[in-house]
């Protein structure tokens, strides 16, 4: 099972980005904010952060920070590039408890016009 968010609007420094949900077989849904992500069942999840983004300031890496029930969970950095575009992700697996939220925040100045996130049931 898998569901599917996407985001298509750059925020600033320190702020939480804002999903579209694209497909959440019933194991995942947004909260009315569109900012976390609530799990809606328990198990161990395969998660997919993928970015576009490219380099607008002197920021040496694009970093993203996801949050379980606030507390950091991991920080990706993605190093930036000149130019018109560079898309990375990062993948990792984590054991989530029903009614757990995750969010993703942004860490960096880098234009980030869109991302998207996965989130596989894998147990």
């Amino acid at each position: 099972m898998e569901c599917a968010f996407e985001s298509t609007t750059n925020v600033y420094l320190g702020q939480w980005l804002v999903w579209s949900s694209l497909r959440t077989d019933a194991v995942c849904t947004i909260d009315n904010d569109r900012t976390r992500i609530r799990f809606l069942r328990s198990g161990v999840y395969l998660i997919n952060l993928k970015v576009l983004y490219q380099k607008c300031s002197d920021d040496d890496v694009c970093r993203m920070e996801l949050n379980l029930d606030g507390k950091p969970l991991q920080s990706c950095a993605f190093p930036t590039a000149t130019g018109s575009g560079v898309t990375s992700w990062y993948s990792l697996t984590v054991p989530v408890v029903e009614g757990q939220v995750l969010t993703v925040k942004k860490r960096c100045h880098t234009y980030v016009p869109k991302a998207s996130l996965t989130l596989t049931l894998v147990n």
